[in-house]
């Protein structure tokens, strides 16, 4: 048959590989929007593959045939393979989440911040090897962890650490009694001073969140899982019993945007607007405790952030306003004791970008990048220079261009948009980055290598 004539199989050849490219992208997507990372990653590399077959195969027909039709229909096959992986990739630009990462966390009594060129840097107690830089020493100035590749967020619990890494992987230090280090084991033997990866967590992971003994991590497609201690049902998978690794949470009625995770609970922004909690939500015991989540009601407007701490929750409207609810012996934060329905917080006149809470104290960034703290104030956590609590959010003094900020126990650490870190509060174990004892009732910055 001549060149440029028509050809049977050459139909056939092209039906074959427009299937086959159709196929593939549909299961990318479906599998994507279930996130699976791992399943994703495997399809990902299918459909290169396939496109790269298609290409091959249609540049031979096209210098066969000239054929225009099949060089067209090949090149949209290798540009899909091509496109779709970059615009779903867990660790592209384009993830839509809209979380911005967290960069300062504060636990216990340690602190560790991503620190722009200097990468992660953890100071303060590390008797369990929370600090993650290979002793149980505590350090007083900050120490740069150990990582494969560099961070993009921290967080921190009561005594262990979590990164999540560039390429979208999670990896855990220090206790590890109830599991909440996520590597399948659990127990004090089995604790870390240095960095562990999170079982079936490699990559593909958007955001995370620490309790006092759990963590929980968002995919990049919404999906939402937990580990760790699960006493009260703060893990979500329907049980009370600790998991040592990620498991799925059950019962959202969408996908998870933001997770926040306090004591004892864990409370969910989801995709459809909704917050949804879970785990101990009256701090009145285990047996309070709810094993899977339930919609919190009497939230105006469209909530678009969302921070837990010991046993408060608040949530950041649309309108910048900032509701609270929940009981907390030490602080507060609803100024008027134990409460499920969500009050506003007065004093911030709708000018809330992002918000946080601690063990005792709650914190705001406001547009202009200065912060107010309510709350217990114990040790000067607030920051305003006295050691008074307060029902009303307080002014920190001296503080200006922050980017986010992290309430601890007892101290609070903020980061610039220097990339500066200041603390202030208690300085038991050196978690303002300065010799123990030295507390301080207002900001001072750290002094990193």
């Amino acid at each position: 048959m001549a060149p440029g004539s028509p050809s049977g199989s050459g139909q056939g050849w092209r039906i074959v590989s427009v299937a086959l490219g159709t196929g593939v992208l549909t299961f990318l997507i479906t599998f994507l929007q279930a996130g699976q990372p791992v399943v994703v990653s495997g399809l990902i590399a299918a459909g290169g593959a396939i496109g790269a077959l298609g290409v091959v195969w249609a540049l031979l027909e096209s210098l066969w045939r000239r054929g225009l039709a099949t060089v067209a229909v090949g090149a949209a096959i290798v540009a899909a393979s091509l496109v779709i992986p970059a615009l779903y990739d867990p660790g592209s630009s384009s993830d839509w989440s809209p979380v911005p990462p967290t960069l300062v966390a504060s636990g216990q009594a340690h602190t560790c911040a991503v620190s722009g060129s200097k990468g992660l840097l953890c100071w303060g107690w590390n008797h369990v090897g929370q600090l993650g830089i290979g002793t149980k020493d505590d350090a007083t100035r900050p120490v740069a962890v150990s990582l494969p590749e560099g961070v993009k967020s921290v967080v921190s619990g009561n005594e262990f650490t979590c990164a999540l890494l560039n390429s979208r992987g999670v990896w855990c230090w220090g206790e590890n009694l109830e599991g909440q280090l996520g590597t399948g084991m659990a127990g004090r033997e089995l604790r870390s001073d240095h960095p562990q990866a999170v079982q079936g967590l490699s990559m593909g992971i958007a955001s995370l969140a620490a309790g006092y003994s759990h963590a929980c991590a968002v995919t990049s497609a919404g999906g939402l899982f937990c580990w760790g201690a699960n006493n009260a049902g703060q893990v979500g998978n329907g049980t009370r019993t600790d998991t040592s690794e990620p498991t799925a949470v059950t019962g959202l009625s969408s996908g998870v945007r933001q997770v926040a995770a306090g004591v004892n609970h864990t409370c969910a922004l989801l995709i459809d607007n909704r917050v949804q909690c879970w785990g101990d939500l009256d701090s009145e015991g285990e047996a309070s405790g709810y094993t899977s989540p339930r919609t919190i009601g009497g939230l105006p407007g469209q909530p678009v952030g969302i921070a837990a701490g010991r046993y408060g929750t608040c949530v950041l409207s649309a309108d910048a306003t900032v509701y609270c609810w929940g009981w907390n012996p030490a602080d507060p934060l609803l100024r008027a004791g134990q409460s499920q329905t969500p009050s506003p917080i007065s004093g911030l006149s709708g000018n809330v970008q992002r918000i946080a809470i601690g063990d005792g104290a709650a914190c705001a960034i406001l547009t202009d990048r200065t912060v107010r703290c309510w709350g217990s104030n114990e040790n000067g956590e607030l920051g305003d220079g006295t050691t008074t609590q307060r029902v009303f959010p307080t002014v920190v003094v001296g503080l200006q261009n922050v980017v986010d900020i992290a309430p601890g126990t007892g101290h609070t650490c903020a980061l610039t948009a220097d990339s500066s870190v200041y603390c202030w509060g208690s300085n038991s174990s050196g978690q303002l980055g300065a010799a123990v004892g030295s507390e301080s009732l207002r900001p001072v910055k750290v002094t990193t290598p």
